[in-house]
C-alpha cells in the first residue's frame, strides 16, 4: 500500500504495523550536471576497488554452488539487453533456484525474458543431471513474468503475503 494513505490508516487501526518500507527514486539523465556527468565522476574511497558482480560470484562459490548466468548482448550496440541467474545447492542438486532475471526496457517486447530463461533450462538439464525442479518467485504484480515463467512451463504452487502484527495485539487472540 501507499505509504500515508487511508490503506495504510486501516491495517494500522487493526493492529498491523509496516515491515517494510521502500522509497522510490528517479535519476533523471537530462537533468544531472550537463553532457560530462560530473556529478557521477566519483574518487573512489581509499582502501576499496570496485568490483562488479564478482562478489557475488566469489559468495556463490564459497558455497560450492553451481551458479549459471545467461546473458543477452544486443549484436548492434553490444551492451547486455537482458540475464538471468539461477544456482543449484550441492545438498539439493534436485532443486535449482531462480533468482535474477531481467530486460532493459529499450529490450523488451522481443520475448528476450522467455529465451533467457528458456535456455538456461536447457543448460541446467545438459549440465545437472540430477536437477529435477527449478524453483522461483515473482511478485505477485509482476504478471508479465508471471506469464514468461508460465510460457516456460512453470506452474504456479501458491502465492504468499507478508503481514506483521505485534506480539500481544488482543485484537487477534485467536478466540475471535
Amino acid at each position: 500500500m501507499v505509504e500515508g494513505t487511508a490503506g495504510q490508516w486501516w491495517a494500522e487501526a487493526l493492529g498491523f504495523r509496516p515491515v517494510r518500507t521502500i522509497v522510490r527514486q528517479v535519476l533523471v539523465l537530462a537533468d544531472v550536471d550537463g553532457p560530462d556527468g560530473s556529478r557521477w565522476e566519483v574518487e573512489v574511497p581509499a582502501g576499496y576497488r570496485l568490483r562488479r558482480l564478482r562478489a557475488a560470484e566469489a559468495e556463490s562459490r564459497s558455497q560450492a554452488l553451481k551458479q549459471r548466468v545467461v546473458v543477452a548482448v544486443h549484436e548492434e550496440s553490444g551492451e547486455v539487453a537482458g540475464f538471468t541467474e539461477t544456482c543449484v545447492h550441492p545438498r539439493r542438486p534436485d532443486w535449482g533456484y531462480q533468482r535474477d532475471t531481467a530486460v532493459l526496457a529499450a529490450h523488451r517486447g522481443h520475448g528476450l525474458g522467455r529465451c533467457l530463461k528458456a535456455d538456461m533450462a536447457r543448460w541446467l538439464v545438459a549440465d545437472c543431471p540430477a536437477l529435477e525442479r527449478i524453483s522461483t518467485t515473482t511478485g505477485a504484480e509482476n504478471t508479465h513474468m508471471i506469464r514468461v515463467n508460465e510460457a516456460v512451463g512453470y506452474v504456479t504452487l501458491r502465492s504468499m503475503i507478508a503481514m506483521q502484527l505485534p506480539v500481544g495485539t488482543e485484537r487477534f487472540n485467536g478466540d475471535q
